[in-house]
């Protein structure tokens, strides 16, 4: 028989249980029932499979929306300095739970707008030299994210070795934007070692863009635009105009191939599946600032098509190397 003794100790150990199980039962709970809000800063309709991606990324991850993540986005911003800021103050003012950014200018308006709210970011070309982060290692502050450092000088090679002939690069760039002075150090250097002289053309405005695809110089063998949101916007436009011309066009982007000879860059898709990873941190607890800024993988994509219609022999060694080739149409 159990003693009185023995009897209290049980008792005592299975309101130790008891009270342990409610806490757990409490605490899932309150995990099972916590919601988030996400505030999404996009300027332009380019980099909507970005958002895709970001949301597809984040419900994998168990953020589910409608159940415990709601998101603030009213779609593409637009390209325009003040559109943004205005924007990224609203979802300050909202206290969102964080931030997602697409691209440098977006990211500039969050950083400007909040010193608090975390800052996960995607498309940025150099967060170092933009004054995102401190470092890859270590980005410090509230914002970390993934990176497309550019390849372009890969590209310029690219297109060299397709082109051998090629003297003049007619390049539309809107330098007021940080990640494009970087990319441009970046081919500017390829060029002067591939003897390749750069026709550089400053836009700001989607006006001026329209005014440098009507302006193209005669004497110039190829077009190519950088990872610059103000000149990207009009990338079928630019291809439709430069086929007319008898021009090759090379883009740093992927999704629209149409009338493009040779691309170098990244997949929009999945570089908002790779930010939604780092929020999904940024939303359990580890603060941005401890998250290295991570990479993104860059693909070839080589359209025979455009080739044809352009009369180029695309070299095998190229074609060994994409990771997309659109195919010339059958006779």
């Amino acid at each position: 028989m159990m003693g009185k003794r023995d009897a209290r100790r049980w008792g005592i150990a299975a309101l130790v249980v008891l009270l342990g199980m409610a806490a757990c039962s409490s605490n899932d709970g309150k995990k099972a029932t916590t919601s988030f809000k996400v505030g999404i800063l996009n300027p332009i309709e380019l980099f909507d499979p970005s958002v895709e991606g970001f949301k597809a990324g984040m419900t994998a991850l168990g953020y589910v929306e409608g159940q415990n993540i709601t998101y603030v986005y009213d779609g593409p911003i637009g390209n325009f300095d003040e559109g943004l800021q205005s924007y990224a103050r609203q979802l300050a003012e909202r206290k969102v739970d964080l931030i997602f950014t697409i691209t440098t200018p977006a990211t500039l308006a969050a950083q400007q707008a909040t010193s608090d709210i975390p800052i996960v970011f995607t498309l940025v070309t150099d967060p170092v030299g933009a004054g995102f982060a401190e470092s890859w290692a270590h980005p410090g502050r509230n914002l970390t994210g993934i990176s497309d450092a550019n390849p372009d000088s890969r590209r310029l090679q690219l297109l060299k070795q397709m082109l051998p002939a090629m003297k003049r690069v007619y390049l539309p760039l809107d330098t007021d934007i940080q990640a494009v002075q970087s990319a441009l150090q970046d081919v500017q250097s390829a060029a002067d070692q591939l003897g390749v002289e750069l026709v550089l053309r400053e836009v700001h405005t989607p006006d001026e863009v329209r005014q440098a695809m009507t302006e193209i110089p005669a004497d110039v063998d190829a077009v190519i635009i950088l990872p610059d949101v103000t000149t990207n916007e009009f990338v079928a436009e630019f291809a439709t105009v430069t086929m007319a011309r008898g021009l090759p066009f090379s883009t740093p982007t992927t999704p629209h191939t149409e009338n493009v000879l040779l691309s170098y860059g990244v997949d929009f898709y999945p570089a908002g599946e790779q930010a939604a990873r780092l929020a999904a941190q940024v939303l359990r607890g580890t603060r941005p600032g401890d998250l290295p800024v991570e990479s993104l993988e860059f693909a070839l994509m080589v359209n025979l098509q455009a080739a044809e219609a352009l009369g180029i022999t695309v070299p095998d060694s190229i074609l060994m190397q994409a990771d997309t080739i659109i195919r010339a149409s059958a006779p």
